[in-house]
């Protein structure tokens, strides 16, 4: 498959704001005319919004940690197959709220399954499509969770305060393995115009490390 599209991948902790910041930075490019689209994990997809149902109920309980695994592997394939792979066939740039990483941190930080199992089951689900460029938003973890529950509790939010430290810790180590791809971005005590000017520094220095000059010339504008 050739790649003519960016894709961007946007992952952190309950509450760092990953969330809002794809949004706005939808919104940026789309005013600059760029060819854009946001999706995200669980959900990208109709079937995967049932999955998100599902995996996001807080009264629900998974007895074999694995069963966790396999439902986010069967939302990724419809989502790779039905979205990711079509539109970076496209000029486009793919904005996604979760991909692989969270299922490394989530699964292999969180949960503490098998580091093998769940990169195989990542890599089989994923297609081995990779993001060009992962933002990971840092956040103290009380303070994630303190902006993630007033929204409301789904399961995942419910989990221990140890659970989600294991996450945390997870996803520096991400951070360190790969620091082409991935990029942190500490998030507290920060406004949200702050942060998503270093979401735009970014993203405008991985275009321009590509010399794309048609994106580069209307962000410069």
């Amino acid at each position: 498959m050739k790649k003519k599209g960016l894709f961007i991948t946007f992952e952190g902790v309950e509450g760092c704001g990953k969330t809002t910041q794809l949004n706005i930075l939808e919104k940026y490019l789309k005013k600059l005319k760029i060819p854009v689209i946001k999706t995200k994990e669980p959900g990208g997809t109709k079937f995967g919004k049932k999955i998100r149902n599902i995996l996001l109920q807080s009264n629900i309980n998974y007895f074999i940690p694995y069963t966790e695994l396999f439902l986010f592997a069967a939302d990724r394939l419809e989502h790779v197959e039905k979205v990711i792979n079509p539109e970076l066939r496209k000029d486009k740039i793919i904005l996604c709220d979760r991909y692989i990483d969270s299922t490394i941190a989530y699964q292999i930080g969180g949960r503490k399954l098998n580091e093998k199992i769940v990169k195989k089951i990542n890599d089989i689900s994923s297609s081995k499509v990779l993001p060009d460029l992962t933002i990971i938003f840092d956040i103290e973890i009380k303070e994630g969770l303190k902006r993630a529950t007033k929204i409301g509790h789904d399961r995942i939010e419910k989990e221990s305060i140890l659970f989600h430290k294991r996450v945390a810790k997870k996803y520096i180590e991400i951070s360190r393995r790969d620091k082409k791809r991935i990029k942190v971005i500490k998030v507290d005590g920060k406004s949200i115009n702050k942060v998503h000017k270093e979401v735009l520094s970014v993203v405008e220095n991985y275009i321009k490390s590509l010399k794309n000059r048609a994106i580069l010339d209307k962000i410069n504008k």
